[in-house]
């Protein structure tokens, strides 16, 4: 699909006036494809790959309060068809995003979020003269908005962790002359995760 990749989970607070800064990269490969749970043969494409980098950061508003930006580049998005591979890249969007942490009791905490894409990054990328189609751009070319929650709870040994999250993401239509009327569809998220402190900073 165009635009950032999509991950879920938010994370908890930093603390108020306090800044993080992250540099976080991604490679996915897919060659095989699902229609449901039956295996099925996409003649649309044999393989597609991506290298994507984003600068992530998150500033405190309150101790709760949060809020965040990601910005995101694709060093190289490629498709394989009929064994000629295709290749594009450049600026992804810019995610910007609040989100606020309860504190349920010692153990518990959820933190809702919000978010909007903005469709800043490139979306007319051409390569020998040819306009690539809008599911292999590196903007999605359109607004999204999109909201969720995490949770963790820390059990009294404080060496367990579970984690949850659920997020739903919309998309307005593509902003195109390309295209009458072109619009992706909702996408939902969830997941769930448990951790072990085996040392005091390592977790598996």
């Amino acid at each position: 699909a165009a635009g950032n990749p999509t991950s879920g989970g938010s994370g908890g607070g930093i603390g108020k006036q306090k800044l993080s800064i992250a540099l976080n990269h991604r490679y996915s490969f897919s060659d095989t494809y699902y229609n449901g749970n039956e295996k099925i043969d996409y003649t649309y494409l044999q393989a597609s790959d991506f290298h994507f980098s984003s600068l992530n950061l998150k500033y405190g508003i309150t101790d709760k309060l949060t809020s965040t930006l990601e910005l995101g580049y694709f060093e190289s998005k490629t498709k394989t068809f009929n064994d000629i591979k295709s290749k594009a890249y450049g600026l992804g969007d810019a995610v910007l995003g609040l989100q606020y942490a309860f504190k349920i009791n010692d153990g518990l905490s959820i933190q809702p979020n919000i978010n909007v894409t903005l469709p800043i990054g490139k979306f007319d990328f051409i390569s020998n003269g040819v306009v690539f189609p809008i599911d292999f751009q590196p903007s999605a070319g359109s607004y999204r908005i999109g909201g969720g929650f995490s949770s963790s709870y820390i059990f009294k040994n404080a060496r367990w962790r579970s984690s949850l999250f659920a997020s739903i993401n919309y998309s307005a239509p593509v902003q195109s002359e390309r295209v009458s009327y072109y619009k992706y569809g909702n996408l939902y998220l969830s997941g769930i995760s448990i951790s072990f402190r085996v040392w005091k900073k390592l977790n598996v």
